[in-house]
């Protein structure tokens, strides 16, 4: 299990999945005219021949991977679920859950929860992107005494 507290849109699930599911950088990519392809000496078949095996070493991922997103924000979640949706169907056999809530880790305290998390994974708020105004203390300060807790 793994949870993200501050899931936005779902980056962190999604890359986990990709992780879990042996699915290389990259491979969702529509266009795939990388950089390095217009360098001199790039040979085409060697690039496929040294991919291939990534390509078919993705595996289905189960419902036995669980992936937990949580956020406060509804549009981030919203485009957390349209990412998920949007997803390969190899990352849609894990078992996803995303819900509004405001760093829900303390269902998690007292370790009896449902899904008590195997992993962590956060990339928290700190103003940037939401104001410079807004203050985030509250929320590191639960994060790291449930944290601590573990």
């Amino acid at each position: 299990v793994l949870y993200d507290p501050c899931c936005g849109s779902g980056t962190i699930l999604l890359e986990a999945a990709m992780m879990a599911s042996r699915t290389p950088a990259g491979f969702f990519r529509k266009y795939r005219n990388w950089g390095f392809a217009s360098l001199p000496g790039y040979n085409h078949e060697s690039f496929e021949s040294f991919a291939r095996p990534y390509k078919e070493g993705r595996r289905e991922l189960g419902r036995k991977i669980q992936l937990i997103g949580t956020d406060i924000n509804s549009s981030a979640l919203e485009a957390a679920r349209l990412n998920l949706r949007e997803s390969d169907r190899t990352i849609q056999g894990a078992h996803w859950k995303i819900n509004k809530k405001d760093c829900a880790l303390r269902m998690f305290d007292d370790g009896k929860g449902d899904l008590a998390p195997n992993f962590v994974v956060t990339n928290p708020p700190f103003g940037v992107r939401l104001g410079a105004g807004e203050d985030h203390t509250s929320l590191y300060r639960t994060l790291g005494e449930i944290m601590k807790k573990r």
